[in-house]
C-alpha cells in the first residue's frame, strides 16, 4: 500500500499484463458490497490511477495501476 500525501488517502499498486486484465471489481472494505469504476486517469509514465466507489456506503478506493 502506498500513501500519497498530495492526496490524503492510501491506494494500492497493483500490475496488469494487458487492459484486458485491467479492471477488477474490488470488494468495499466497510459493507463488503461490490465496488463500482467510476474514474481513470493516467498517471506517471505505464501507470494509471483507478478510483472506485461503493454504491451502498459511499466508501471510494484508489488504486495505482502498473502496465508490464
Amino acid at each position: 500500500m502506498v500513501f500519497n500525501a498530495d492526496r490524503q488517502r492510501a491506494f494500492m499498486v497493483r500490475e496488469v499484463s494487458s487492459l484486458t486484465d485491467a479492471v477488477q471489481w474490488p470488494e468495499c472494505p466497510k459493507c463488503r458490497t461490490q465496488m463500482k469504476l467510476i474514474r481513470v486517469h493516467p498517471d506517471k509514465p505505464g501507470h494509471e490511477m483507478r478510483t472506485f466507489k461503493c454504491q451502498t456506503c459511499g466508501e471510494e478506493k484508489s488504486e495505482l495501476i502498473r502496465y508490464k
